[in-house]
């Protein structure tokens, strides 16, 4: 499955039993670490802690916690898939002609794919908080 940002990769992870949200405010700096590392020695799920004392923006941990979970992430079936892409586009070679071009668009478009896109209407900015912002948090 292909994700289109975190919050469907969230959204399916959850649907899937793959990650907790925790609505319990808790401390990032001890407790929110105990949580998360008892989680990660026990092969647990994702966590998404939605209220850290002290911040606005929840936290998510542990996403890469298991070999399912990367795999669904980078719509892979082994790690070594993931390697072997990025070896092949660096091994390849210059086309020679044409016809090698046009053969080299599909890789080019899983090149552009990675990158970052820009966009007019994003969800974080769903919510702006234009008056007196704090930037020290």
């Amino acid at each position: 499955m292909s994700f289109k940002n975190l919050q469907s990769v969230i959204k399916d992870f959850e649907d899937r039993g793959q990650l907790v949200r925790i609505s319990e405010p808790l401390s990032p700096k001890l407790e929110m670490t105990e949580v998360t590392d008892r989680v990660v020695k026990n092969g647990g799920p994702a966590l998404l802690f939605e209220n850290p004392q002290g911040y606005d923006i929840p936290v998510l941990t542990n996403l890469y916690g298991s070999l399912d979970r990367i795999r669904s992430i980078f719509n892979i079936q082994e790690l070594d898939d993931l390697g072997a892409g990025f070896v092949r586009f660096l091994e390849m070679a210059p086309p020679k002609g044409w016809v090698e071009k046009l053969k080299l668009l599909p890789v080019l478009k899983e090149v552009a794919d990675v990158f970052p896109k820009t966009i007019k209407n994003a969800p974080c900015q769903e919510v702006v908080h234009a008056d007196d912002p704090d930037l020290a948090r």
